[in-house]
């Protein structure tokens, strides 16, 4: 069966084929940041970000748990529809887990315990703050469409780079004063074969080891 358009809805948080993309974010391994796209996409200039973010909190509240996300997110649906003149912000919100209760009451124990020994000297963030702090926020508010492709084939240079040097394959030097030389570096097999050069060396010239190490 198909599913009405965008057109038809008579608020964008009514719109079924915005929350069939929740439901894709609840069942699938789609990123929060990737959900928030294809909502914007869908919706344009109607998205709003605050209609979305209880049913979006939901799903993450339920830490993977697909079963719990589908529970929490059905009744913000079901009103939506019901009453599309009704802001989903302002919808019932399930009731809290006590295990999650008591995990926030921990978090926020151990911040005033950090502020009481002098670890935190601006004031302390807020639950909210830690549960989603804005930095990640105004990344998620990028768009990831205007990367481009000279800035994809840059991120990808640099993970490549990055799991080379992991492996071993790839010998960092770093330098702080000369630029010229930053970002020099040796393979693992040149190395090697430097220091067998070297070795060599050391037993030919055994004799005249002082001279030799002069002349290096």
């Amino acid at each position: 069966m198909d599913l009405p358009s965008s057109s038809q809805s008579t608020t964008p948080h009514a719109d079924p084929l915005a929350w069939k993309i929740i439901y894709e974010f609840t069942t699938t391994d789609l990123s929060l940041p990737n959900t928030e796209i294809r909502l914007k996409a869908h919706l344009g200039n109607c998205f709003i970000d605050a209609d979305w973010q209880l049913a979006l909190r939901a799903v993450m509240d339920a830490e993977s748990d697909s079963e719990a996300a589908l529970k929490a997110i059905q009744p913000l649906e079901h009103a939506a529809m019901q009453q599309p003149g009704l802001k989903i912000q302002n919808l019932h919100c399930p009731k809290e887990l006590p295990q999650l209760k008591s995990t926030k009451n921990e978090l926020m124990q151990s911040v005033n315990v950090l502020k009481s020994h002098n670890h935190i000297f601006d004031t302390p963030p807020t639950l909210d703050e830690l549960l989603d702090p804005p930095e990640e926020a105004e990344i998620r508010k990028m768009d990831l469409f205007t990367i481009g492709e000279k800035g994809k084939k840059e991120i990808v240079e640099m993970v490549e780079h990055e799991t080379a040097v992991a492996r071993g394959e790839v010998i960092k030097i770093d330098l702080d004063e000369d630029e010229d030389l930053v970002g020099l570096c040796i393979t693992r097999i040149q190395a090697m074969t430097l220091c067998e050069q070297l070795g060599r060396a050391v037993l030919e010239y055994e004799d005249h080891s002082s001279i030799f190490v002069m002349k290096i």
